[in-house]
């Protein structure tokens, strides 16, 4: 009995190990580490961790099942020595620390891990409350009269745009440009006409996630899915909010004009 739970006990942390290790080496080749660390320079690290910890349990699990003895005999000139070592001053029992280790991975396997960013209510329930502002500051979403688009569509650099909100100059430089821009799209129950564009930007792990949104003025496509990633071409436009009571400086919000929208391939997140 006793030996039967010993053996119990190896075999469980030994399966524990294995579950570590696969989920490692899943995470570099499913690529869904991006979702957790920016440097993505440790996916060979979590790799080579997750090799040799799966050659360790290859290694061990001859032993579990090979038996071991525990009696010795040896002849010394005719008269024997046996020594028979009891283990009656110990227990093969499972302590519960041990077992708590082991339940991490199963966790975490049956828990899974994200394949695409986040869901659009978590992307939502990290908007500050001005964030969630922002849409509704628009009111008519047509181009103002005059409002041209200029230029080629370009990349535009997330950071730096809705950095540029917050500068009057930066303001003037984007204004009206044609951009080229990817995140993912979240929907307002409130609206058909807009919805938010939206990416997360870390500076070491999932941990430190902060949302960065942009408001893009456009029909909802009713084929997207809440959180889809897509890819929008429009030009840019800064929305002036005033403070209701008028106590605070206005404060700038960076919209797109929608003129193309389609679905796209996720991406990492923003440093």
């Amino acid at each position: 009995m006793e030996r039967t739970t010993a053996l119990l006990a190896n075999l469980l942390s030994v399966a524990a190990a294995a579950l570590f290790s696969w989920m490692m080496i899943d995470l570099v080749i499913r690529n869904t580490l991006q979702y957790y660390l920016a440097d993505q320079k440790f996916q060979i690290l979590v790799l080579i961790g997750g090799v040799l910890l799966a050659i360790m349990v290859l290694l061990r699990l001859p032993s579990l099942f090979g038996g071991s003895s525990h009696h010795h005999h040896h002849d010394h000139d005719g008269h024997d020595h046996g020594h028979d070592h009891s283990h009656d001053d110990h227990t093969h029992t499972p302590s519960l620390w041990r077992l708590i280790v082991i339940a991490i991975p199963l966790m975490i396997l049956f828990m899974g891990v994200p394949r695409e960013g986040f869901s659009a209510s978590g992307l939502t329930n990290k908007l500050s409350a001005e964030d969630i502002k922002s849409i509704a500051a628009v009111g008519n979403t047509m181009m103002p009269k005059g409002f041209e688009p200029k230029g080629d569509p370009r990349p535009a650099d997330w950071k730096v745009l809705v950095a540029a909100a917050e500068d009057p100059i930066a303001r003037e430089r984007w204004e009206a440009q044609a951009v080229q821009i990817a995140g993912q799209a979240v929907a307002d129950p409130r609206y058909v006409d807009r919805y938010r564009l939206m990416r997360v930007k870390i500076t070491c792990c999932a941990a430190d996630a902060v949302p960065l949104n942009i408001t893009v003025l456009g029909n909802w496509d009713p084929s997207w899915k809440s959180g889809e990633w897509v890819e929008v071409i429009g030009a840019v436009h800064f929305v002036e909010v005033n403070s209701p009571d008028g106590s605070s400086p206005s404060s700038f919000f960076p919209v797109i004009y929608q003129i193309q929208a389609k679905p796209t391939e996720p991406r990492p997140y923003l440093q």
